[in-house]
């Protein structure tokens, strides 16, 4: 695991060129768009299934839950990071692991160096979706419990996971499913071909 302060760092051995090619993403502005879009449903969706099968209602009424918003947002981004790095090959240990901060952006990312398979790279996309807001809901739906700090941790993160699944829907849109995806600092290309074994679990 590497750590790095500023915008993604280029894989320096790895040139996007045929077989390799660039996975098609909307603009600028029309992501923006379709991210706050699928913020809003993901928000939506994980806070009314808060509603219907845990005592969420009551315990809205006996507990004030927005100082608890702010401080999922300080736990949310590293940890939400910290699991995209533990589905990277290696567990995010090996040194094709980065953890970045890009202080002018406001961004705190998870990078993983060299090719994967198509669906290692979805699961580490949605990872923190599952771990962080679909889990903590299950498990206090079966105790019946709803408790402030994984509410509202899960409903914050499944508004901040908009870019992550928004990512799974562009690549299960486009790329086959035995083919080998590879980042280049922000872009994503893909080919074919799957991946070496070595490659994806060393």
């Amino acid at each position: 695991m590497r750590f790095h302060f500023g915008p993604i760092p280029e894989t320096p051995d790895f040139v996007p060129e045929p077989p390799w090619q660039a996975m098609k993403e909307p603009t600028p502005w029309l992501m923006q768009l379709l991210a706050i879009l699928v913020s809003l449903i993901a928000g939506g969706v994980i806070g009314a299934l808060w509603f219907w099968f845990t005592p969420l209602k009551s315990a809205l009424i006996e507990t004030k839950f927005a100082p608890w918003a702010l401080v999922a947002l300080l736990w949310l981004i590293p940890v939400h990071e910290a699991v995209h790095a533990l589905v990277h090959p290696g567990r995010g240990l090996s040194d094709r692991t980065c953890i970045g901060l890009w202080l002018s952006r406001g961004l705190f990312y998870a990078h993983c160096h060299g090719p994967m398979s198509r669906n290692r790279f979805i699961a580490i996309l949605i990872a923190p979706f599952v771990v962080l807001s679909v889990v903590p809901l299950i498990v206090c739906a079966l105790t019946g419990t709803a408790h402030p700090l994984p509410v509202t941790g899960s409903i914050v993160n499944a508004l901040l996971a908009c870019g992550d699944l928004l990512g799974v829907m562009l690549i299960v849109w486009q790329i086959p499913r035995h083919a080998t995806i590879q980042n280049q600092t922000w872009r994503t290309y893909w080919q074919s071909s799957p991946v070496a074994p070595q490659l994806e679990h060393g």
